[in-house]
């Protein structure tokens, strides 16, 4: 397979070109997507994108932890040189595969070890809550790890078969702090840079991959036939994913006020949905009547203990901790900011539009519609 140099330089594209060239291919950050394994899209969505002008709000590229990694890539970068004592250079092309040119690679950043060994890189930051569970015990979650296997695949004999993930995991204050940064177009100086590095260097995850030539070939495979077969000849993919993103998805799209008349297997799962919305409120009614159980357990042993912070039984200890400060501003507090600082409030302040919902319930005759 021989790889092509789409985009020399993506930084000299505007963002809504950039956008442009996303739905012509499939690009690393979709293929977990089109495998059915992202945490964040399905490839229903995914069909919709590429062959629509249908853009999830806020877009991913708007996000909190996008806005992060973008700046804290650059910071990133210095601390991996610094563990690896490898020279880590930006990436900047989109490529792709010549004979299929909707398989796309834009990666984070190429390392070049110091025996002149080129590697390729992938850049996340992540929320520090999460760290331990997705990547624990020297693993790397599976809809990463796809993104990282399929740029190789693209790339092939170009690099050798090492590959790296540096991944820096940051407080949601330390996220939402580097996003506001991202908003107001802050540029880092020297010594901003030196003190985050002092401050995340003992942070940075370091993970490597060896290529897998026959998951690259399979991911292609698959990646093939959704686009020639579905986006291609315009046929939405099977849903697949998590139910709670298809849900989202379609609840998102646009709605023209009209009725449309269900088909009879409608009709049963809408029977079938009453039946699960009734084990749930019972499931509830019972958790709810655990948790005042657990409440009363546990305000016998508060009570017993007075004012004491810790409490000794046998081989067990029961301890009071105080709760966490959080600084956050009320609606009260905003409002006053926007009458008295317009410039910063616009500067900082964000809209966003609450998400449709369904609803089902019976129809009494008297207000039944026409439907379509």
């Amino acid at each position: 397979m021989t790889t092509k140099i789409l985009i020399p330089d993506t930084t000299v594209i505007t963002h809504e070109e950039w956008l442009e060239e996303r739905k012509k291919g499939i690009g690393g950050s979709d293929v977990a997507a089109v495998l059915g394994i992202s945490p964040w899209k399905t490839s229903l969505q995914l069909y919709e994108e590429k062959t629509s002008d249908y853009r999830n709000e806020p877009s991913l590229e708007d996000s909190v932890p996008m806005k992060a990694g973008n700046v804290f890539e650059g910071i990133v970068i210095k601390i991996a040189e610094r563990l690896t004592g490898a020279k880590i250079i930006p990436a900047k092309e989109m490529v792709c595969l010549e004979d299929k040119p909707y398989i796309r690679a834009n990666p984070d950043a190429f390392l070049i070890s110091p025996d002149g060994t080129m590697s390729l890189v992938e850049i996340k930051t992540l929320s520090n809550r999460i760290k331990d569970e997705k990547w624990g015990d020297d693993t790397i979650p599976p809809y990463y790890e796809s993104q990282l296997r399929y740029y190789q695949g693209i790339y092939g004999d170009r690099f050798c078969d090492k590959a790296y993930f540096f991944a820096l995991p940051l407080l949601d204050e330390e996220r939402a702090l580097a996003s506001m940064f991202a908003n107001a177009a802050y540029e880092f100086s020297d010594e901003d840079v030196d003190l985050a590095e002092k401050l995340f260097y003992d942070r940075i995850i370091v993970r490597t991959i060896q290529r897998d030539r026959e998951y690259e070939q399979s991911m292609f495979e698959i990646v093939e036939d959704f686009w020639e077969e579905h986006v291609i000849k315009g046929i939405p993919p099977a849903m697949t994913g998590k139910a709670e993103n298809n849900k989202a998805f379609l609840l998102s799209k646009k709605r023209n006020g009209e009725s449309v008349n269900l088909s009879g297997e409608a009709a049963e799962l809408i029977v079938k949905y009453d039946e699960l919305a009734a084990h749930k409120a019972k499931i509830k009614k019972e958790l709810d009547s655990i948790e005042n159980s657990i409440d009363e357990t546990l305000s016998e042993i508060l009570l017993e203990m007075g004012d004491c912070t810790t409490g000794i039984a046998g081989n067990r200890e029961v301890t009071v901790k105080p709760g966490i400060t959080r600084t956050s501003i009320n609606a009260d507090a905003l409002k006053k900011l926007k009458l008295q600082y317009p410039d910063i409030y616009e500067q900082f302040a964000k809209t966003s539009v609450g998400k449709n919902r369904i609803a089902i319930k019976e129809i009494k005759p008297s207000k039944r519609k026409k439907a379509v």
